[in-house]
């Protein structure tokens, strides 16, 4: 029993690990912060996704799932948010590009350490593909275990697991080499992340009308 139990919660681990590592929000989040401002804020704003991988397993596992079957309206007032939200960074974006500024995170008395870690965690926090996602998750670990003490560890592991795949790619995208092509290109930069969060944000808002 107990090795079945730790399969499945293997094969969900598994899951989230891939799901990770394909581009999407999280991925240009933590990209564009590195190659905006840094190592450490791309550090940070990848533990910010952490956190929220590891609230949305436990949300999950305890019944926020239920609330979104009971209650359909909730998910809606998510998409609407995250839909907003992923708009104002695409502004960010094309402002900068047509300005010959920056949108991202810049290093410096402006930024903190909260306020890199809070980006990643709202971009995550504030996308209901995520919360469809770790809804089909809890739904499945808790077919195998309801024991608090697993869900909490397996929550765990959630979180280190994504602190390595998007600290992996905040350290890839922080290089000097990667840095140096951002700078060249600076403008086609911003636009692209600006073109790439505006069209997330346009389609999470159509889903909902």
């Amino acid at each position: 029993m107990e090795n079945s139990v730790y399969m499945g919660l293997l094969t969900a681990l598994l899951g989230f690990a891939l799901a990770a590592l394909s581009p999407g929000q999280n991925m240009v989040t933590v990209a564009s912060t590195a190659l905006g401002a840094g190592r450490r804020p791309a550090l940070l704003a990848a533990s910010g996704i952490a956190t929220g991988a590891f609230l949305w397993s436990l949300c999950m596992s305890y019944g926020l799932a239920r609330l979104f079957e009971l209650y359909p309206w909730t998910l809606t007032v998510l998409s609407l948010v995250g839909g907003l939200y992923l708009l104002y960074l695409a502004y960010k974006g094309i402002r900068a590009a047509v300005n010959g500024g920056s949108a991202m995170i810049a290093p410096g008395q402006q930024v903190d350490g909260f306020n890199a870690w809070l980006r990643g965690l709202i971009v995550t926090a504030s996308n209901p593909k995520v919360a469809l996602f770790w809804a089909s998750i809890a739904t499945y670990v808790t077919s195998f275990t309801t024991t608090d003490s697993i869900l909490v560890t397996f929550a765990f592991a959630v979180a280190v697991t994504a602190m390595l795949i998007y600290g992996g790619y905040a350290l890839v995208f922080s290089t000097a080499q990667s840095r140096r092509i951002y700078d060249r290109s600076k403008s086609v930069f911003e636009a692209g992340f600006g073109l790439v969060f505006g069209a997330l944000g346009v389609m999470l808002l159509m889903s909902q009308f």
